[in-house]
């Protein structure tokens, strides 16, 4: 009991601290690194949830978080210190929003994946492009293509879908099984889907396989697109 009442206080003064206030430089990667020391993933989540509003954006600090969050077993917590660092009570910095993302790849379900990636891509702001790339990686990494489709359409939601959006969207259908969620997905992007004839052909490839039924749906999706 002695032990669990100064673990508990030793945790309500790592987060004592007004939110928002950042820490003096030299305390960041200090804390991060004592994460893994606090024994169990509980209290190890809530010092994680309480520093992060406080942690700059630097390199060194978003690595040692990083390898503070490699320390959790569970999704859930996981999950939660991930959601954290990009909270939407503060827009999140590029830096936070690149390293959350590359985080979500230690998630291993799909759901609490799939919900880190949904927040992150709100958090973009509209602005998709600089972090589709490793969007898709973590993507890609999932089981179930309803994850993947659910992920992959917050990405395209609120965003301007150019021309690297819709190529590492259609990069992540070559992961999906012939079915229903790469259909729904491609007929997604083709409502943002640029003229771009390069674009059509890779769209067109990405519907080989599926159902005639499927496949006609995702072809008349672009018939916008095309000359008649």
């Amino acid at each position: 009991p002695g032990r669990a009442r100064a673990r508990s206080a030793g945790r309500a003064g790592w987060a004592a601290r007004p939110p928002h206030r950042p820490l003096a430089a030299a305390r960041r990667r200090e804390l991060l690194e004592l994460v893994p020391t606090l024994k169990g993933d509980f209290d190890r989540r809530e010092v994680m949830v309480a520093l992060s509003p406080q942690l700059s954006d630097e390199r060194a600090v978003m690595s040692a978080w990083q390898q503070a969050v490699r320390g959790f077993s569970g999704d859930f917590d996981k999950r939660t210190a991930i959601a954290a660092l990009i909270d939407e009570d503060h827009e999140a910095a590029p830096e936070r929003l690149r390293t959350a993302i590359a985080a979500s790849g230690m998630v291993n379900g799909d759901f609490d994946r799939r919900t880190v990636l949904e927040a992150a891509a709100h958090q973009m702001r509209g602005d998709a492009a600089p972090y589709a790339a490793v969007y898709v990686d973590a993507v890609r990494g999932m089981s179930g293509d309803f994850d993947r489709r659910s992920a992959l359409t917050a990405l395209m939601d609120g965003t301007r879908v150019d021309r690297e959006v819709a190529l590492q969207v259609l990069r992540a259908t070559s992961g999906m099984s012939p079915g229903f969620d790469r259909a729904e997905l491609l007929i997604a992007l083709a409502e943002h889907l640029p003229a771009d004839p390069e674009l059509l052909a890779q769209y067109r490839q990405a519907a080989r396989g599926l159902s005639t039924h499927d496949r006609g749906r995702v072809e008349s999706a672009i018939d916008h697109l095309t000359p008649s």
